[in-house]
């Protein structure tokens, strides 16, 4: 009887947990928006929109154009009301799950790459800055996360 119970209850568990396979799902290519969040030294969460509006060509590779917020205490997204200005460009390499970004003055950087795990770093853009991978998460894009 303990067998029958124990397997009932990892069975409802498996079922009703939201575990996620590790697949990497290439970015939509256009009215792509999301939120980057910033903590300063001051404690506080500030927020930047990002837009991917428009394509681009630089060199080789095909771009999309970024655009992005003033920086905001809000994560309240409002197109109306945010200023936004060019950001730069990505693109995506889809076989390696990575997406890197050209900035203003034409510098390519990493700025995803979806093979990181808990506990990588990684440099960030051209300042030199590590940043610590402290947890993954999952974006809901068309019904698929």
């Amino acid at each position: 009887m303990k067998k029958i119970l124990l397997i009932i209850i990892f069975t409802c568990v498996v079922c009703f947990s939201k575990a996620q396979t590790n697949v990497y799902h290439p970015f939509p290519t256009d009215s792509l928006v999301w939120l980057q969040e910033i903590i300063f030294s001051d404690g506080m969460p500030y927020y930047y929109i990002h837009q991917m509006v428009g394509d681009t060509t630089i060199g080789s590779y095909s771009y999309k154009k970024i655009y992005i917020s003033a920086l905001s205490s809000s994560p309240f997204y409002n197109p109306a009301t945010i200023v936004v200005g060019y950001n730069g460009a990505i693109r995506q390499d889809i076989p390696n799950k990575k997406v890197y970004k050209v900035n203003t003055s034409g510098t390519e950087s990493l700025l995803y790459d979806f093979d990181l795990a808990i506990g990588d770093t990684v440099h960030y853009d051209a300042s030199g800055d590590i940043i610590f991978v402290a947890g993954t998460d999952s974006v809901l894009v068309g019904g698929v996360y």
